[in-house]
């Protein structure tokens, strides 16, 4: 037993092949003899070991292992060892409780970050709140040290947290240093994990071109070291990937071999396959075979049936999602709401909460915006969009935010149209969401259109081009060829380096076998073995070296000619380069590459080389089946004929020629052919090599097509820029006109300016009246929709601070009403209790707007903080607005009636409640009324500033004078708004009541 700590403490790789061979020796001590033989002979070959196999080895050596240092450790690498498997946080968080009990019983700092790290994980899309906490206090702990596994685990924790908050470049930042950190400590398994997480992120912001790159990358390693779980999760990801860019063949393929994977492996991982049979449903659904779908959803659900794990959950909503798609498609617009229902009660009844509930409600809003019933799916993207906002899921928001926006085309209400969309394309800017940004800006020019601006329309619709350019689909079917032919050949490259180390050991043991046979030491019978096997030895690595060359030189090959491809933008150059290194690998003298033009059912051969010369090139008839070209298009595979009689195309006839099929996402777009005048020209290896560089040919060919539409987009936008030219003179003449108008609207407001901070109450009564006091009035315009008031009744005096519905002129005359009908209220018919006086106040609001509960009618109003202050405390009541009061350094928030002053009113009659506080004058106290405005206020990373550190705020500025707490809001503010634009009008006044 005294080996086990010095055990525990290596790698669980190195753990599982200690336990392997202790166990061996155990039960047979003659293969030790045998195995000190081999090591003598053969040279060690250390290889990876799959967390599979660390599993294994650990999971009976925990239970021989007595509650002590030892068997935490054991715990942790067993933990380890799940993560990097793959394995569900349902089969893992018994270890990882035990970890954290253990951890608190020995007093060790180590474990209990561990414990942390795994409580999150099991925490994860259940309880957002315990996962930000199980998060953040594992990254704290982990922060600093040589434990880079552990930083490694905590940042992916914080990673994960950001994501599901949409916070895309933050989760991305905190992935790449988990990869950073797995890299360092070498974790193969994790490095794979955080790739394969990466994809998924850069998925969700349409980035697919990358996403796909590191998806490939994580699938390698997950292939190196066998984990089960990795290989279908990226399978999975690559087909779910290739769906959401219309590749939906090229889908089928990946997903396809995860759902292999699942299936393999039986019933304990029904819940998986589960997922991926509703990926191919959606995929079977896009292809119009609704019957194979909805079989393959059938099956889904069954695998669900009594799931508990959060995957199972995830995989059961989905397919009612899918089935609703699927229903929706035939038109049953109610059995697709029903669908719909089912998937968001199945999240919402298991608690399994943030962006996937916010998703289910969206699927039941654009159910309704499709059937046209504007008005209940503008409840329902409302609804969608508060879910989103308490859950801080940006990804929904945003998507909340831009249906709102259309919903309000279609409902004709401009302004809320442009205010949305303006508010989606914002987000989705910060987010990095593409397709969302895409889509707000296509918004945004179509509400500009319909209102006759069109400046601002072609503004948006110029943006909205270059993001939809960024996405295309061309564009991601043409790099996937390129990354798919890249994952072939590093694949080749693995199995060629194993190759070689198999070389080099057989060369090894080449070596030890003759001075095995020199020394003599060896009976005649094992020295005609030794020979034996040494021959043997010989042939193998001869043949070895022979298929090592060959591979070698085709991927040399394949790389020059990619290279050559890339540096050539003119197709013609690089057909001729194609062809120069053709000719020197094989015999070649007709080369040929045609379009495929299904519109027109033929193939037209672009570029025919014969002898080095390039040919009047023809066309064939799809109809004429006969021909190898329209066979390799029908087939899509390669066509090779060795010995049979082959078709003139021009010129020469040949006896041998391969046809290979040019693959574009999932569509053919072409042939591609070398020729000889020999029989029996191509074996298997140069068809291998053609198959490779028809992806780089393909590419050219879509490159080609792309560029000869950017010239024709090209020409289009220089008449569109000549209209736009005469236009501009016609808006010149109107320009002039509009600027004099300009000038005579600027005067208006700032008379109106005069005007309003004339209604304002005085410094010098604010003065008389408060005492130590201070105003923070910052309009988001010249004019404002927020005011402060004051008066003096009896033995006390009132005061507020009030935000009324819009800014600018809007807001200006709403607060010229509310002042006004405050005075009325309180010196007319001398109301002087606060919730007495809010109450007369919403219906005097409703009364001069002359408001109804018909939606269609004005529904403005204001929110009012006000307080009666006397000489034994204050008497506060708020509408949907809180008082601040500081006191000691503790802050205490009064909260004010959820209601606004004026608009909508659904119960019978409004009143509002008031609250007493009586001061305790032992210490000076501060009163803090406000507007929504700062709290709300956006920095450059749509942050707001927040009412929990305005709250610190005011605690830290409490203690100081007026001029110094006055000048530490607006520096606080400066600071946090950067250059982001003010969105509203902002209003704090501070009030010091003395000792």
């Amino acid at each position: 037993m005294k080996l086990i700590p010095h055990i525990l403490l290596l790698r669980y790789s190195a753990l599982s092949q200690f336990g392997v061979v202790i166990s061996r020796i155990d039960r047979h001590v003659v293969v030790l003899v045998f195995l000190v033989f081999l090591i003598a002979v053969l040279p060690a070959n250390a290889q990876i070991a799959s967390p599979q196999r660390a599993i294994d080895s650990l999971s009976p050596l925990i239970r021989s292992l007595p509650q002590n240092q030892n068997r935490l450790e054991a715990l942790i690498a067993l933990c380890k060892a799940h993560w990097d498997n793959g394995d569900a946080e349902e089969e893992i968080i018994g270890y990882v409780q035990e970890v954290q009990e253990l951890s608190n019983r020995l007093g060790n700092v180590r474990g209990k970050a561990y414990a942390l790290a795994g409580l999150a994980r099991h925490s994860e899309r259940r309880n957002n709140e315990k996962f930000t906490r199980y998060a953040f206090d594992s990254y704290e702990r982990f922060a600093e040290g040589a434990d880079f596994y552990g930083r490694g685990l905590a940042e992916r924790n914080l990673a994960a947290h950001h994501f599901y908050m949409a916070d895309y470049t933050l989760s991305i930042r905190y992935y790449e240093q988990a990869l950073k950190h797995f890299e360092e400590c070498g974790s193969l398994p994790q490095t794979a994990w955080m790739l394969y997480a990466l994809a998924i992120v850069y998925g969700y912001q349409g980035n697919y071109i990358v996403s796909l790159s590191d998806q490939f990358k994580a699938l390698r390693i997950f292939e190196q070291l066998h984990i089960t779980h990795g290989i279908a999760a990226s399978n999975q990801d690559l087909g779910f990937a290739l769906l959401q860019i219309g590749s939906t063949t090229k889908a089928m393929e990946y997903l396809a071999k995860a759902q292999a994977v699942y299936e393999g492996l039986g019933k304990p991982h029904q819940e998986r396959l589960a997922g991926i049979l509703n990926n191919i449903a959606s995929a079977k659904q896009r292809q119009g075979n609704l019957p194979e779908a909805i079989s393959l959803l059938g099956k889904s659900l069954a695998y669900t049936a009594s799931a508990t794990s959060t995957q199972g959950i995830l995989a059961r909503s989905t397919a009612f999602d899918v089935m609703g798609a699927i229903a929706k498609k035939q038109d049953n617009k109610s059995l697709a709401a029903e669908y719909y229902q089912k998937a968001f009660q199945i999240l919402d009844s298991t608690g399994v909460h943030g962006n996937d509930r916010n998703y289910a409600t969206y699927r039941l809003a654009l159910l309704e915006f499709n059937a046209a019933h504007f008005p209940e799916a503008e409840r329902l993207f409302h609804e969608m969009l508060e879910r989103s906002l308490q859950s801080n899921d940006k990804r929904n928001t945003t998507r909340a935010m831009l249906w709102l926006g259309k919903t309000m085309l279609e409902e004709r209400k401009t302004a809320d149209a442009v205010r949305y969309g303006r508010e989606a394309f914002a987000s989705a800017e910060s987010i990095g969401q593409l397709e969302f940004a895409t889509s707000a800006a296509e918004l945004l020019s179509a509400v500009f259109e319909q209102t006759g601006k069109v400046s601002e329309s072609l503004t948006f619709a110029k943006t909205a081009r270059k993001y939809r350019d960024s996405i295309a689909t061309l564009e991601r079917t043409q790099q996937l060829a390129g990354m798919e032919a890249m994952y072939n050949l590093d694949r080749e490259r693995v199995q060629l380096e194993s190759l070689r180390r198999d070389n080099e050991t057989q060369a090894l043991a080449s070596q030890r076998l003759r001075w095995l046979l020199i020394g003599g030491s060896l009976a005649l019978c094992a020295m005609i073995g030794f020979a034996i096997a040494l021959g043997r030895l010989n042939i193998r690595r001869k043949r070895a070296n022979a298929k090592l060359e060959r591979q070698t030189e085709r991927i040399r090959a394949i790389s020059r000619i990619g290279a050559e491809i890339a540096s050539n933008l003119v197709l013609k150059d690089a057909i001729v380069v194609i062809y120069g290194h053709v000719n020197q690998l094989m015999d070649a003298p007709i080369f040929n590459i045609g379009d495929y033009l299904p519109d027109e059912r033929c193939i037209q051969m672009r570029f025919l080389i014969e002898d080095g010369e390039f040919v009047a090139p023809p066309r064939v008839s799809m109809d004429d089946s006969q021909r190898p070209a329209v066979r390799c298009v029908k087939e899509r595979v390669p066509i090779v004929l060795n010995d049979v009689d082959i078709p003139i195309l021009v010129g020469k006839k040949p006896a041998s020629l391969v046809y290979v099929p040019l693959i574009s996402g999932d569509k053919v777009i072409g042939v591609f052919s070398v020729q000889s005048l020999k029989k029996h020209s191509y074996p298997q290896d140069n068809v291998d090599l053609l198959i490779a560089i028809s992806a780089y040919i393909a590419t050219a060919l879509e490159n080609a097509r792309a560029f000869a539409r950017i010239k024709e987009q090209q020409v289009e936008l220089e008449k569109q820029a000549s209209f736009i030219q005469l236009a501009n003179v016609t808006l010149s003449e109107r320009n002039l006109v509009l600027e004099n108008l300009n000038a005579k609207v600027r005067e208006n407001i700032a008379y109106a300016e005069t005007i309003q901070r004339a209604v304002l109450p005085p410094e010098t009564e604010l003065q008389e009246h408060l005492g130590s006091h201070f105003v923070f009035y910052k309009p988001m315009e010249v004019i404002s929709g927020d005011f402060y008031w004051m008066q003096r009744v009896e033995f006390s005096t009132l005061v507020a601070v009030v935000d009324c519905t819009g800014h600018g002129i809007p807001g200006a005359f709403m607060s010229m009403i509310g002042n006004d009908l405050l005075n009325q209220i309180v010196l007319e018919k001398g109301t002087t209790n606060p919730s007495w006086i809010l109450t007369e106040l919403h219906y005097a609001v409703r009364r001069a707007l002359k408001q109804t509960n018909d939606l269609e009618s004005n529904q403005d109003g204001m929110d009012v903080c006000l307080c009666r202050i006397d000489k034994e405390g204050i008497t506060f009541a708020g509408a949907r607005r809180s008082l601040y009061i500081v006191q000691s350094g503790e802050i205490l928030e009064l909260e004010g009636d959820t209601k606004p002053i004026g608009g909508f009113q659904r119960e019978s009659k409004r009143t509002f409640s008031s609250k007493r506080i009586d001061f305790d004058r032992t210490a000076p106290t501060m009163l803090y009324l406000t507007s929504d405005g700062y709290a709300d206020q956006h920095n450059v990373k749509r942050e707001k500033f927040g009412t929990k550190r305005l709250e610190a705020l005011f605690r830290h500025i409490a203690h100081e004078d007026m001029t110094t707490q006055h000048s530490m809001i607006a520096k606080a503010m400066s600071e946090h708004q950067g250059a982001t634009p003010q969105r509203d009008d902002m209003t704090i006044l501070g009030v010091q009541i003395s000792v």
